[in-house]
């Protein structure tokens, strides 16, 4: 009776766990690593779709389809 309520979470210890340290051979968590990936993935994508939007365009055009693509 003198605690109603269920003692308070660790909050601490709960985000702590999102940083934790990279396993054994990995540089970064299972977290930043899929992050990492999609990143790639990304960039590799936005690359394709610029090579084949513009072509042998100019400079000036190849700007416009990185900045729409940026979008």
């Amino acid at each position: 009776m003198a605690h109603p309520y269920p003692t308070a979470h660790n909050f601490e210890l709960l985000l702590s766990a999102r940083q934790a340290p990279a396993g054994p051979g990995y540089t970064l968590n299972p977290l930043q690593q899929r992050e990492a990936m999609h990143q790639e993935e990304m960039e590799r994508r936005r690359a394709e779709l610029l090579a084949k939007a513009t072509g042998q365009a100019s400079e000036a055009v190849r700007n416009v389809a990185k900045k729409w693509l940026s979008v």
